[in-house]
């Protein structure tokens, strides 16, 4: 998987679904993924990492 180099701030989304960065480095909770089936969660970059940069 690709590293996880974005800073705090930056977006990721795909259909149905957006993450923002909250925080730098890539713990495993430094995204905040909010979805319409599941509403928000925290999660890594590997769950975001192939999704389109906004």
């Amino acid at each position: 998987m690709a590293q996880d180099v974005y800073k705090r701030g930056a977006v990721k989304a795909c259909d149905g679904a957006v993450a923002i960065k909250r925080e730098d480095g890539s713990g495993p909770m430094s995204w905040a993924v909010m979805t319409i089936e599941n509403g928000g969660h925290y999660g890594s970059f590997d769950e975001v990492a192939d999704w389109e940069d906004r």
